[in-house]
């Protein structure tokens, strides 16, 4: 494994000497960031750890570092593009392929429950919030408590009486800010979590708007938290709404505390830092190197005068017009609590919120310098893992100096009082993680699955890809490498990662899918248990049983080719021998394609073991064409609907029926058949229709879209709905969906005639 020496602050003293040496000779390979090596700057990308500001000056210190770093980096890259420019003409922009190709990138149940007391009976088996860790609680946009179900509708927060199945009916809503994804239930509070921007909520910015004066001025994610008291559910009241700058990257609820994991990025651009020198005509090497010297000492200074107030996030008040006091916003961290690496990994803010639900505590926060990507969290700790996809493509080209692959571990643990998350410890395992399956906490020990890949800079060398599982224990302030197992998937890439105890289940593509079962029972020496290769792949794993694991996914052929949605049903009791033992594949049309959002987010898949069944949203596209050589006719339509399967080890899984929402939607004429024509559904008509959840109660089935819900018996899917809840009447409907599909010639863009 290769490891490289890089700079994480640069004094600008040191960078106009380096610049200004490599302006005089004019070398078209010079590279400054390169040079700037002078002892006390050089850092390894292959291992980091945190480190916590003793002040608020050492904090200013650090984040003014970092942002010296990004800069210089992307100023680099633009030097270099523009010499490569200079002296290739014929080859194009550095680091394309000569072919004009863009060079490799690396960037991509329950039995009753604790719901408010109504005074009238629930549902005493229903199903909740697939999660990956028991009592570890994550957002969904459908939760329930066995009476009462909860959902989004657009911006509202929809409420319907669910129970008994058959009156099922809408009982409240209200409506929120923002743009609302996804939601937590603690007891009768409702937590909402929605999408905004710093400049919507602005009324500065709102007023320029108004004016139809485009506002630049700063556009920031921002994450609004509502909390919504339900405890009178035909009337929910909206308790407190708070705007935390930043974009949510994950979160999850451990009781009445809610963690918000955060990513924030100070706006540089609208600071005044430049990325681009402006160059004469017919610029010379050393004009390049000259300009680019010029604009990174202007770069400095501007970072010089830039505060902590400029980078640490804060939280506002939302008014009842929904807009914040920009002037009153609150840091939701100290500087005295702000980590930074020893190893550049990215110029954002990552900070990690804790919300008291039960509003007593003010929120509070840890931040960590960089750029994070997945969360894990355990009911003891939280780890947010960041992978050094920082150091870019055209960083180095000398072999000797690759940089691998490695991911960035930090633990934060849930303090036992306040249960705030603070940073505790912090380590490196080899290659990238796909998402939070991958990582997984066991008897104190950490267990992470990864891909070194075979694609990007760091690799030219095609099918050497291999992954591995890596089991880490905390010792002081590091997460150290108790043990490894790789060669798994040899020019392959995780698909799906499941741990359950002391095994973990592993499934890697290119064109079979080997599940490799791994024992962990010893952490030091992690070993392949067995291995059993099928067609296809498993995008997720759900354990069944203790034996047996359930999986969606793709089917495929020999040769790697990607077929139909698949499920299938694998017997894991014997380690050593793992065995297929049940598969359903959808069959796909030859004028149509089908997906499953469970593919993607296991809160999609709801395996309910009270009756054995699987529902499973489904979403595709049907055309209708006439193809003879030219484009004549064609219709494109969009369809939805909400699967399900009865499971059994025995009987393999069988489809049981599906259900669509089209019944609470208007009578809508297709297009007639018109030559040079093409048509498609209204986009809007589409999201309103997609259902997206399927929720269980005994043995009804609730299936939920934002146009509204619908309830079957599952012992008579084909009966139809017992009860029908619409979340907008008919008319509304025709009126803003009459005109549902969209037709147009190929005369109306211009076009010949196909």
């Amino acid at each position: 494994m290769k490891t490289m020496t890089r700079l994480t602050m640069v004094a600008a003293g040191v960078l106009g000497l380096a610049l200004a040496a490599g302006c005089q000779d004019g070398s078209s390979n010079y590279s400054p960031l390169m040079d700037l090596t002078d002892g006390e700057g050089t850092l390894q990308t292959s291992y980091s750890a945190l480190t916590v500001a003793k002040s608020c000056e050492e904090a200013e210190a650090e984040f003014r570092g970092m942002l010296k770093t990004q800069m210089l980096m992307q100023l680099e890259q633009q030097r270099r593009w523009q010499v490569e420019w200079i002296t290739n003409p014929d080859k194009g922009w550095y680091g394309m392929a000569e072919d004009g190709a863009a060079a490799p990138s690396a960037s991509e149940e329950n039995a009753g429950g604790a719901g408010q007391d109504t005074g009238k009976q629930s549902a005493e088996n229903y199903s909740e919030t697939n999660v990956q860790t028991e009592g570890v609680d994550e957002a969904d946009l459908v939760k329930t408590d066995g009476n009462l179900l909860y959902t989004l509708s657009g911006n509202e927060l929809v409420i319907v009486d669910a129970w008994p199945a058959e009156q099922a009916h809408e009982v409240g809503r209200v409506t929120l800010k923002g743009y609302p994804f996804s939601m937590f239930l603690d007891g009768s509070r409702v937590a909402v979590l929605s999408s905004t921007s710093m400049s919507e909520l602005d009324p500065q910015a709102q007023e320029k708007t108004k004016d139809g004066e485009m506002y630049y001025g700063y556009w920031q994610p921002a994450t609004l938290v509502t909390i919504v008291d339900a405890s009178a559910p035909e009337k929910p009241v909206v308790k407190s709404a708070q705007v935390f700058e930043g974009y949510l990257v994950d979160s999850r609820r451990i009781g009445d505390r809610m963690y918000l994991v955060q990513q924030s990025y100070i706006d540089l651009w609208n600071k005044g830092v430049q990325y681009w020198a402006d160059l004469p005509e017919n610029a010379t090497v050393a004009d390049v190197n000259a300009a680019y010297l010029k604009l990174a000492e202007k770069n400095v200074g501007i970072i010089d005068s830039l505060d902590l107030d400029d980078y640490v996030p804060s939280r506002f008040d939302l008014a009842d017009d929904g807009t914040i006091d920009t002037e009153a916003g609150v840091p939701v961290v100290e500087c005295t609590d702000m980590y930074s690496s020893n190893v550049y990994s990215g110029s954002g803010n990552l900070t990690v919120v804790t919300v008291d639900l039960s509003g007593k505590l003010a929120p509070s926060g840890t931040a960590v310098m960089g750029d994070w990507g997945n969360v894990y969290a355990s009911t003891e700790a939280l780890y947010a893992a960041s992978t050094n996809w920082a150091w870019s493509w055209w960083w180095e080209t000398d072999d000797e100096d690759e940089v691998d692959i490695n991911t960035h571990i930090h633990k934060f643990e849930f303090d036992d009082e306040t249960g705030e998350a603070r940073y505790v410890a912090s380590g490196t395992v080899t290659g990238y993680a796909i998402n939070q399956f991958s990582f997984d906490e066991f008897d104190g020990i950490l267990r992470v699955a990864t891909t070194l890949p075979d694609w990007g800079w760091w690799n030219d060398d095609e099918n050497t890809s291999e992954s591995f599982v890596t089991t880490l224990e905390q010792k002081g302030a590091s997460l150290v490498t108790v043990g490894q197992v790789g060669g798994l998937g040899k020019g392959e890439t995780i698909q799906s990662v499941r741990f359950i105890k002391d095994k973990g289940y592993v499934v890697t593509f290119r064109q079979t899918d080997p599940l490799y079962v791994i024992d962990l029972a010893k952490p030091a020496k992690p070993e392949v248990a067995g291995e059993l290769k099928v067609p296809g792949f498993s995008s997720y794993m759900h354990p069944l049983d203790d034996k047996h694991l359930l999986t969606i996914g793709r089917d495929g052929t020999e040769e790697g080719q990607v077929l139909g949605l698949s499920f299938q049903i694998f017997d894991v009791s014997d380690a050593h021998n793992p065995k297929q033992v049940a598969k359903t594949t959808l069959e796909e049309d030859q004028n149509g394609y089908s997906w499953s959002e469970a593919q993607w987010d296991h809160h999609a898949f709801v395996y309910f073991a009270h009756l054995g069944l699987l529902a499973i949203p489904v979403t595709g596209y049907n055309w209708d064409s006439d193809y003879n050589g030219d484009w004549d006719w064609y219709f494109d339509a969009f369809y939805s609907r909400l699967d399900l399967y009865k499971v059994s080890v025995t009987e393999g899984i069988q489809p049981v029926g599906s259900v669509s929402h089209g019944s609470m939607m208007p009578e809508f004429t297709p297009p007639e058949k018109k030559d040079n024509t093409y048509c498609y559904m209204n986009w809007n008509y589409s999201d309103l229709t997609q259902i997206r959840r399927g929720v269980f109660m005994e043995n009804f089935l609730y299936s939920v879209s934002k146009g509204g819900v619908q309830v079957h018996d599952t012992e008579d899917i084909k009966a139809g709905p017992l009860a029908e809840v619409a979340f907008q009447d008919v008319t509304t409907l025709q009126e803003l969906y009459g005109d549902v599909f969209q037709c147009y010639t190929y005369d109306d863009y211009g076009y010949d005639e196909p």
